[in-house]
């Protein structure tokens, strides 16, 4: 990793106060404590369930809200302290987000060509001696989409993994630097997830794009990261390479993570009691894991684990 990190993130917290009908008033803690380095052109995966906060940690990077304690920097600059519309602007424009549903992430009424057009007018994108139709033609190339069929096209005219694609060239026409992809291959059909993935791998190799890449599965955090953040309760539970939290999961938290991915080879309900004790042992880790007040213990160069 490069000595200066291109995205840090400091000790960053965040509570939110949720009113009830019956209960009145609950403290949530979205965040706790959250602290990690990515360099520039490499991917960090942010893995966990429903509610663990990794969305959250995503849109605080993205600057979608104030947090509460601790800093964000993005290549050095901090983001938590710009104040006025060009600061706010300069940011937004190197730190984008690919949301998880491509369908609602375009608007219907407009073609694929006025969703680039926009951004690269708005964002001065357009280099001297090049045109804005050449800037349209290389942004679709560099997501492997042909311009002569895409341009004209309406969203409801394309597949939700040329909808994803598109979701990412508006990113690149912005000029991102830093794509926070938010559980983007989660709504497409399977046989196309990979591709997706594996187009943010040559973005991240060949344009020197930096990922944050949001997901619940651990599973596929090796394909594109190199490194991975199990989350859960709004803290990081483990940390290391993405490789060998997948072979070797230390936390519990993790262990259940990556047990629960479907084995195409068990069928399911096949044995009902180990379904329930499953369930049980599930039940139990997320207790002792959200009970737990240990900080992370580094165990291995680069590898953390926080004690159950």
């Amino acid at each position: 990793m490069a000595d200066q990190p291109y995205l840090e993130v400091k000790g960053v917290s965040k509570t939110y106060t949720l009113k009830t009908i019956f209960s009145g008033s609950k403290q949530v803690k979205a965040l706790q404590d959250i602290s990690f380095k990515l360099g520039r052109g490499e991917a960090l995966a942010l893995v966990g369930e429903s509610g663990s906060g990794k969305s959250t940690c995503g849109r605080a990077i993205a600057g979608m809200f104030d947090i509460d304690e601790g800093d964000i920097l993005v290549n050095g600059k901090s983001i938590t302290s710009a104040r006025n519309s060009k600061e706010k602007r300069e940011n937004a424009q190197k730190v984008q987000m690919v949301f998880q549903d491509p369908f609602a992430s375009l608007n219907p009424t407009h073609t694929v060509r006025h969703h680039l057009a926009r951004p690269l007018t708005l964002h001065k994108r357009v280099p001297e001696g090049s045109t804005l139709e050449q800037e349209l033609v290389r942004t679709l190339e560099d997501v492997e989409l042909e311009p002569d069929v895409m341009l004209d096209k309406f969203p409801h005219e394309l597949s939700g993994g040329q909808r994803q694609r598109i979701n990412l060239a508006r990113a690149l026409a912005v000029g991102a630097e830093l794509i926070i992809a938010d559980e983007p291959t989660s709504m497409l059909d399977v046989s196309i997830r990979r591709s997706i993935l594996n187009l943010m791998n040559r973005l991240k190799t060949d344009r020197g794009i930096t990922f944050l890449y949001i997901t619940h599965d651990l599973a596929t955090a090796h394909y594109l990261t190199e490194n991975t953040a199990v989350m859960y309760g709004g803290r990081i539970v483990e940390y290391g390479p993405s490789d060998a939290i997948v072979r070797d999961p230390q936390h519990p938290y993790s262990q259940l993570l990556l047990s629960s991915v479907p084995n195409a080879h068990t069928r399911i309900n096949a044995d009902f009691e180990h379904a329930r004790d499953f369930s049980k042992f599930a039940d139990r880790v997320r207790t002792e894991t959200a009970a737990s007040t240990a900080g992370l213990k580094e165990i291995a160069a680069g590898r953390f684990v926080r004690a159950a």
